[in-house]
């Protein structure tokens, strides 16, 4: 079971996709709380209920909120949001995460003998890799020339063949439903 499983099953039951996204990514939002705290749904959804007492919410909002809790905790505990959870938890468990990067193209002035002229011209290629490590935003520089970057180019598309094959072998070998990180919206696309 994976969020899109999970999000279809959700929709069926709802008879509407605009209702079902939302709710989808409530409910994973809540159990992957509930796995990081290490708290039981019912815990997790008195301490919501709880924290809301002290907000601008109408009474009539909280007590259909307070209303809904039994049916929330019976959600959070279906095994298809708690497998759903796992998978999002394991997809990104690193200690880096890649978040943006992109290659910039620096072209570098060659002065001459008297330092007064410019002879000639590096034409430079940085690649800027932007990630997160725990809650810190970080950021790394690599110089590259034109071999690094096809190099580069060749093992990104080797990366992609080696996840689809090992895809393929998990859900047709194995008999499981199987998704590359990346391709799996967990509820929220």
């Amino acid at each position: 079971m994976v969020a899109s499983d999970l999000r279809s099953l959700i929709q069926d039951c709802l008879e509407s996709e605009e209702q079902a996204l939302p709710l989808t990514r409530q409910l994973l939002g809540l159990a992957t709380y509930c796995r990081s705290a290490n708290q039981e749904p019912k815990d997790a959804i008195e301490n919501l209920l709880a924290g809301l007492q002290d907000t601008n919410l109408e009474e009539g909002e909280k007590t259909k909120l307070k209303e809904l809790a039994p049916a929330l905790r019976k959600l959070l505990e279906h095994d298809y949001v708690n497998l759903s959870s796992k998978a999002l938890h394991l997809g990104f468990d690193y200690e880096n995460i890649y978040e943006s990067g992109n290659i910039v193209i620096d072209i570098r002035p060659v002065f001459g003998d008297g330092k007064d002229k410019i002879v000639g011209a590096v034409i430079s290629q940085t690649l800027r890799v932007h990630f997160s490590s725990g809650s810190q935003r970080q950021e790394l520089s690599l110089a590259l020339d034109n071999d690094d970057i096809l190099a580069l180019r060749d093992a990104c598309d080797e990366a992609l063949k080696k996840a689809a094959s090992a895809k393929e072998l998990v859900i047709n070998k194995i008999d499981i439903k199987a998704f590359i990180v990346g391709e799996e919206t967990y509820g929220y696309g």
